[in-house]
């Protein structure tokens, strides 16, 4: 009887090995945004850092706090504004129906005239003094008036001056009707032109509000210092959106506790590309906890490198970019903070080197490895390796280490072997560690 069982496992690890390299990923990812917006913060906040007003360079908190009172007056003078640009659209849209009404005004005024004219040319010889008031220079209110007296006798007049009587009152109700459109209108229109005097007056109050705000800032408020700082409050402006209040969350830290910040995500970068690289290469899964010890390195590494460089210790090409109050460059720095998640264990390697050299006792030289294997030369000085072990009194394969430059001899070891092969110590040993030798 044979028995058969599916291989589980093999399908077990492929499923781990996905979920592990998708967080390892999304970590790499998250990370990356973060360095961006930290990246970008500190680019901000440099630039802003940059700026002075009147031979004083600019204070990032107190542009923050000027911000605060700035933007409150900002949304008072937008809301203005948009009640400017409603109410002069309202006055428009109302000056087009003034001119409407005015118009049907003037039709009904032209009609009475006309009625006017028929009913005198009907009373002619009827009411003679009737008739030059209405034919004669007064004015429409006084020919109506005349009429309005005359007319009960009129109507009981044989020619029938009824109909054009009635045709006269209705006219005169539609000019009456349209006198008064005319003049609710224009009394809108008025109204509506004081409102827009107020609203830009009052925009004009909120901009001298302004202009004292940022006299907290600098006394000689001018077209380009009040441009110049509004530009810089813009910048500074946390109400533009989620991403744009994260920003502003890091552009007014400390400069340092920033700094500080960028490394520290740089080094997580570094190590990540580095755990990616590997996962890559080799295609072999670690666990989780090898992964968070790596990156916690990678992190740590990347500060105490800045830290050490800040201090002046040579462990890059010109640690003067990085000493003294000098600006910092953040690409710079990033760049450094990468590197040393990147190769962590190399930056750990330089970084005690140098501490070794920083406390080293008395007059004593560096330790230092051999820069080539020195079998030939010893061969040619008839010299054995137990030989060389006795006068440097340690142990055979040490002396064998040594003289291969695997292990690195002390000042005195040093002295030893190349008084025997007739060399300088300078031409024989260095002071690189051979990790770092192989990889440069």
């Amino acid at each position: 009887m044979t028995e058969t069982a599916p291989p589980a496992e093999p399908a077990k690890s492929s499923a781990f090995s996905m979920l592990v390299s998708g967080v390892l990923i999304a970590f790499t990812l998250l990370v990356g945004i973060a360095c961006i917006i930290a990246l970008a913060s500190t680019l901000t906040q440099s630039r802003i850092l940059s700026l002075n007003f009147d031979g004083v360079q600019a204070s990032i908190w107190k542009l923050d706090s000027v911000g605060r009172d700035w933007n409150e007056l900002r949304s008072q003078s937008l809301k203005q504004t948009g009640a400017i640009r409603t109410t002069t659209t309202d006055k428009l849209a109302l000056d087009d129906q003034v001119l409407a009404a005015s118009q049907r005004l003037n039709q009904t005024k032209a009609q009475l005239f006309d009625l006017l004219v028929e009913i005198a040319a009907r009373i002619d010889g009827i009411d003679s003094k009737l008739h030059d008031v209405l034919v004669g220079d007064a004015d429409l209110v006084t020919r109506a008036a005349a009429l309005a007296a005359a007319e009960p006798a009129l109507r009981t007049n044989p020619q029938s001056l009824g109909p054009i009587l009635d045709n006269f009152d209705k006219a005169r109700q539609q000019y009456i009707d349209a006198l008064a459109k005319v003049s609710d209108l224009e009394s809108q229109s008025s109204n509506l032109a004081q409102k827009l005097k107020y609203l830009n007056e009052s925009v004009a109050e909120i901009g001298k509000s302004i202009d004292v705000v940022f006299t907290r800032i600098t006394k000689n408020v001018d077209a380009p210092t009040h441009a110049k700082i509004e530009n810089a409050l813009y910048e500074l402006d946390p109400s533009s959106g989620w991403f744009k209040r994260i920003i502003n969350w890091f552009v007014i830290l400390q400069p340092d506790v920033l700094a500080l910040y960028l490394v520290v995500l740089m080094g997580l970068l570094g190590s990540s590309l580095q755990i990616l690289h590997s996962l890559f290469r080799s295609r072999r899964i670690r666990g989780p906890g090898n992964y968070t010890l790596q990156l916690s390195v990678g992190a740590i590494t990347a500060l105490v490198i800045f830290i050490v460089a800040k201090a002046g210790v040579p462990v890059i090409a010109d640690a003067s970019r990085l000493s003294g109050d000098a600006p910092i460059n953040p690409y710079f720095i990033s760049f450094l903070a990468i590197i040393s998640g990147l190769l962590s264990e190399q930056a750990i390697i330089t970084v005690q080197n140098q501490g070794q050299r920083l406390f080293a006792t008395g007059g004593a030289e560096t330790d230092r490895w051999a820069r080539v294997s020195l079998e030939p030369s010893l061969a040619e000085q008839s010299l054995t390796v137990d030989q060389l072990a006795s006068y440097l009194a340690v142990p055979s394969d040490a002396a064998a280490s040594i003289i291969k430059g695997e292990i690195k001899a002390d000042a005195a070891q040093q002295k030893t072997i190349a008084t025997f092969l007739r060399r300088t110590v300078r031409d024989l040993f260095t002071d690189i560690p051979p990790v770092i030798a192989a990889n440069s």
